[in-house]
């Protein structure tokens, strides 16, 4: 099973659950078990309206949930093929969808499959508009729709709109302006298609923890790591062992791990490419495919340049978009159309000398280069350590010496490598010019070193590994109460006594697959075993503000007051170093983290009943009494306005009857006067309460909760969940592909 980064802790847990909930026959719309609830269905990166994936779901979960993750690699290849096709010579659209999909950028996405469903999408819409830009009938225009429609529901919403940029720049390009125009209502239609997800999703961004502007800027592409366009590996390999992990990878990575593990598009293919640049003049095609690939390079430079930074002080909203470095997807696509061009100039009649200038020219630089790196290295190591040392001091890396000697090793590896591959390059090229037999033996050599060189970026693992463990089993004792991972939560919390210690790496073991393993062994998301989570990681930023409010008080405040809130909240089970100070019983070690898992009676329930009642319209502000000594949340419900409730202090009852996941029964009892029942799951705008089958306001409780007003006596309170918009987006998406589909009938006809 693939497994890298948030494969095993994100995407595969919400397969599995997903999966799970699927062939139970109930909508997978809110995952009760993710840090008190999550409404999946409004997070696009989860891709529940996608199709294919939708349809994946229902096959093994192993081998469905390995397609998820490597089908988008032969559905790009399979789209930049239809899309070269149209202009070029067969073995030049075989060529550059082999550069395309087996380029780094392209497979570095596959640990994101939201990403990587979006980036293999783009070369269809890029074959949709090119039929599109011919000549409009309904039948193209339909199908260009649902090319940006499908690629909308990928989940990835900044990618769809950088490829709607680009393919109306290229519709642009095709030199007609009705074509622009019709690739535009397509597009269009396309977010119509998508309203399913869209609207949804657009309601809850307001109030998310991505527009708040909690999550910083990250992973631009360092311009120095460019080199590594051509000699991979340079800085690093982060899903090597570990001394393969050196300092360089994360200094030109945002103080992180490189969003792209490879970037490498292969000295062959790149030389291919600067023989279609060199045909500018005469080729609208290059010219335009030049510009594209430049363009696209200098916005993955992202917060590297001025211009990305001016971008984001003019342009509303552009700072809730992360990860700048994923541009560079257009510009590996341009790099294998200008490819495919320039294989069908070596191969094709005319004069060939000149066309053996250009690229020889840059193969001669890139072996001088990698000639340099190996004197420096081997003949006057003196003066490369130097130089490296040099490098290091610049870029910031904190231990000089260290990353100097790391830096070496590595260019002396690298420098050989360039060396020979230009050489072999430029001899495999020329030869194409001379003989026609040789042309398989150069589209071996293009696909070889770039399928030799990134295969490693996606290993996999025995499925069992990522299996739950042992200790899992023994929280279904209790499926009703919830579980705690003692986390850092903030970097405030480094190194404190209950949290699980940070995993030491073994020399001789891939750090990526132990920390797989780790996340999973700890329970990062233990939705497929029904277990409940009072607190959860956030991974795409679209979660309520509120929830991140509470995680950073829950990670500030002293031990005992984080126990308290995590005990009122019914936590039953613990994962800690520690035993927690409330009264409990070690009922098993974990193998990972020094912790073991403990078990202590919870204090409160999910479900209660108070009259006491107090007003605070700040959320953060009514989150930060939970964590204050002198009050007490047993008692008294904190909201933002006040609805009548009667301050007597009394208590009522409360129960949980059903809890089917989207719906919640509880049979209540409010005291004389009235009360508030309290539920502690997450609040949403998407949740619905009846009092006896009468609608009844659902109320923000103590910031991230919710409580019903109920008056005096026994009631049935029943909660239902739909996502705000779902309805209203679900419609607009049947009405388009109603059009869509009479359109498509009619052109048949």
């Amino acid at each position: 099973m693939f497994y890298v980064r948030d494969i095993a802790t994100f995407f595969l847990p919400h397969h599995l659950w997903f999966r799970n909930t699927l062939l139970s026959g109930t909508l997978p719309l809110w995952n009760p078990y993710l840090g008190c609830g999550y409404a999946t269905a409004e997070d696009p990166a989860l891709q529940t309206f996608f199709v294919p994936t939708l349809l994946l779901r229902f096959l093994p979960a192993v081998i469905g949930f390995n397609l998820i993750v490597a089908l988008p690699i032969a559905l790009a290849a399979a789209g930049m093929h239809r899309f070269l096709k149209r202009f070029v010579s067969p073995e030049g659209a075989c060529l550059g969808a082999l550069v395309f999909a087996a380029s780094g950028p392209m497979l570095s996405t596959a640990n994101m499959p939201n990403l990587a469903w979006s980036c293999a999408l783009i070369p269809w819409v890029f074959a949709a508009v090119d039929r599109l830009a011919e000549g409009w009938t309904r039948s193209r225009a339909a199908l260009a729709a649902v090319a940006f429609g499908l690629m909308l529901l990928a989940g990835e919403p900044v990618t769809f709109a950088a490829a709607v940029l680009a393919a109306l720049a290229y519709a642009g390009f095709r030199g007609r302006v009705g074509a622009v125009f019709a690739s535009g209502a397509a597009a269009g239609f396309g977010v119509l298609l998508g309203a399913v997800q869209i609207v949804p999703t657009a309601l809850i961004t307001p109030g998310s923890i991505r527009s708040a502007g909690a999550l910083r800027e990250m992973w631009s592409l360092h311009p120095v790591r460019l080199v590594e366009t051509v000699a991979p590996w340079l800085f690093g390999k982060y899903t090597g062992l570990p001394h393969e992990i050196t300092q360089w990878l994360f200094v030109l990575n945002d103080a992180r791990e490189p969003l792209l593990f490879s970037i490498y598009l292969g000295v062959p293919a790149v030389l291919l490419a600067v023989v279609g640049t060199t045909l500018v003049r005469r080729s609208q095609a290059a010219m335009f495919w030049t510009v594209a690939g430049v363009v696209a390079l200098v916005a993955a430079f992202g917060t590297h340049t001025p211009i990305y930074r001016a971008a984001l002080k003019l342009v509303p909203g552009l700072s809730m978009f992360r990860y700048p470095s994923k541009y560079l997807i257009l510009t590996a696509m341009a790099v294998a159309v200008l490819a495919a061009l320039g294989w069908d100039a070596l191969v094709s009649e005319g004069p060939r000398r000149r066309k053996l200038v250009a690229p020889v020219s840059v193969a001669g630089v890139l072996a001088a280069l990698g000639l340099v790196a190996v004197l420096l290295v081997f003949v006057l190591p003196d003066v490369g350590t130097s130089i490296a040392t040099k490098c290091a001091t610049a870029l910031g890396v904190p231990q000089v010496e260290s990353g100097a000697r790391s830096l070496v090793a590595l260019v002396g590896r690298g420098g050989l490598r360039l060396l020979a591959v230009s050489i072999v390059g430029t001899l495999a090229i020329s030869l194409v010019t001379i003989r026609p037999a040789t042309r398989f033996a150069l589209l071996v050599l293009v696909a070889g070193d770039l399928i030799f060189t990134n295969a490693s970026i996606n290993p996999t693992i025995e499925a069992g590994q990522l299996a739950p463990f042992d200790w899992v089993a023994l929280t279904r004792a209790h499926p009703d109460d919830r579980l705690f991972v003692a986390r850092d939560y903030t970097k405030d919390r480094a190194g404190a006594p209950d949290v699980a210690a940070a995993p030491e790496f073994r020399p001789d073991f891939p750090v990526v697959e132990y920390q797989a393993v780790y996340e999973a062994a700890l329970g990062s998301d233990l939705s497929a075993s029904g277990v409940r989570q009072t607190i959860s990681r956030e991974v795409t930023g679209l979660r309520p503000r509120e929830y991140l409010s509470l995680m950073r008080r829950l990670g500030a405040s002293e031990r005992e007051m984080r126990e308290r809130f995590l005990s009122w909240a019914g936590t039953r089970y613990f994962v800690s170093r520690s035993a927690p100070t409330l009264q409990a019983v070690r009922l098993r070690d974990v193998p990972f983290g020094s912790v073991a898992l403990y078990e202590s009676e919870p204090s409160g329930s999910r479900a209660f009943v108070v009259s006491s009642a107090v007003a605070e319209p700040d959320a953060e502000a009514q989150i930060a009494k939970l964590f204050d000594p002198s009050f007490d949340p047993f008692w008294t419900v904190v909201l933002d306005r006040l609805h009548e409730a009667q301050p007597s202090g009394a208590r009522g009852a409360a129960t949980i009857r059903e809890d089917s996941g989207r719906s919640v029964v509880v049979d209540a009892e409010a005291p004389e006067g009235g009360g508030y029942l309290v539920l502690l799951d997450s609040f949403d705008g998407g949740w619905k309460a009846y009092v006896d089958g009468a609608r009844a306001e659902v109320v923000r409780a103590d910031g991230v909760f919710r409580a019903v007003r109920l008056p005096a006596g026994r009631h049935e309170v029943r909660f239902g969940f739909v996502p705000r918009g779902l309805f209203v987006g679900g419609a607009i998406s049947l009405a388009t592909l109603a059009v869509l589909g009479v359109a498509l009938a009619r052109s048949r006809r």
